[in-house]
C-alpha cells in the first residue's frame, strides 16, 4: 500500500473517541506552531530574495537583510494562512471518519478515507497557501527596496489575460511609492498582496508591480508592451520562489498524512 505500511488482518473500525483522539495527537499546539514557523523562516528567504532582485534592477546594493524594519513588521503582524489549516484540517478528517465509521467502512476504508483528504491538502490547499503567501512576502521585499533606493513611484502589472479578477484590472496604474494602488472594486493596496487587503484581493493573485523612478507622468514611464515585459520578468521570479514554498508546504502536509495513518494501523 502507500506510504509503505500493510493494514492488518481484520481490523476493527475506529470508534468516534478514538477518532476524535487521533486527530487531536497529530494536529497539537506544538506541531502547528513549528509549521508555521517553518513556513515563515522559508518567506523570510523570499522577501530577500525579491528585495535583491529589484536591487540588481535599480543597479543598486541591496540594503535589505533579516533586520529590516518592513520584513520585521510583517513577520510580527501578517498570521499566515497556514494559521487555521490544520483546524479545517481536523474537522474535515472528524467529519469524514466518522462518516466512513458510521456506513461500517473497514480500518482500510478509514485509511483511505484519511489519505483522500490529507491528499486534497497537498494538492489544493497547498497550492493556494504557497502563492498567497509567497505573494505577501515577494512584493513586500520589492517595495521595501524600492522606498530604500528612493524609489519615486510604482507601476501596477497584470497579465491582462482573461484570468485576471475583475477588480485587479488597473494594469498601468501609477501612484508615488509612498501612496496605494486603488483597485477597480475601491480597495486599496500599497502593492500586489498587500497583507491588510481583503482575501479576494490577495489570494492566488498573479499581479505585479514595477518602479517608475522618474516618477509618474515621466515621459519614460513603461508602454503597454513594455508592461507585458516586465511582468513576464517578474513572474517568472515569483514562480520560482512559490516552487520552493509549494514543495515546503507538501512536504510538511506529506509528513501529517503518514503520522496519521502510522498511527490509525497501530490502535
Amino acid at each position: 500500500m502507500a506510504d509503505g505500511l500493510t493494514v492488518r488482518k481484520d481490523p476493527r473500525p475506529l470508534t468516534p473517541t478514538e477518532i476524535h483522539q487521533l486527530v487531536d495527537d497529530i494536529f497539537t499546539r506544538a506541531r502547528r506552531h513549528a509549521l508555521t514557523e517553518t513556513l515563515l523562516r522559508r518567506l523570510t528567504q523570499t522577501f530577500q530574495a525579491s528585495a535583491f532582485a529589484q536591487a540588481r534592477n535599480l543597479g543598486v546594493l541591496t540594503t535589505v537583510g533579516p533586520l529590516h524594519p518592513a520584513l520585521q513588521r510583517l513577520s510580527l503582524s501578517h498570521v499566515p494562512q497556514l494559521q487555521d489549516v490544520p483546524k479545517r484540517v481536523r474537522e474535515e478528517l472528524r467529519v469524514a471518519l466518522l462518516r466512513t465509521v458510521a456506513e461500517g467502512g473497514s480500518l482500510r476504508e478509514q485509511v483511505g478515507t484519511v489519505r483522500e483528504v490529507m491528499g486534497r491538502v497537498e494538492r489544493f490547499r497547498a497550492v493556494r497557501i504557497a502563492r498567497t503567501e509567497n505573494t505577501i512576502f515577494w512584493h513586500a521585499g520589492g517595495r521595501a527596496q524600492m522606498v530604500d533606493a528612493g524609489v519615486r513611484a510604482h507601476l501596477w502589472l497584470t497579465s491582462r489575460d482573461e484570468r485576471v479578477r475583475d477588480s485587479h484590472r488597473i494594469d498601468g496604474q501609477c501612484v508615488p511609492i509612498d501612496q496605494p494602488f486603488t483597485l477597480a472594486d475601491g480597495e486599496r493596496l500599497l502593492h500586489p498582496g498587500d497583507p491588510d487587503a481583503s482575501p479576494a484581493n490577495i489570494v492566488n493573485c498573479r499581479c505585479s508591480e514595477t518602479p517608475e523612478v522618474h516618477g509618474c507622468g515621466s515621459s519614460r514611464a513603461a508602454t503597454a508592451e513594455r508592461r507585458d515585459r516586465l511582468w513576464a520578468v517578474e513572474i517568472r521570479s515569483v514562480t520560482s520562489e512559490e516552487r520552493g514554498t509549494l514543495a515546503l508546504l507538501r512536504r510538511e502536509f506529506g509528513a501529517f498524512r503518514r503520522d496519521l495513518v502510522a498511527r490509525l494501523l497501530r490502535l
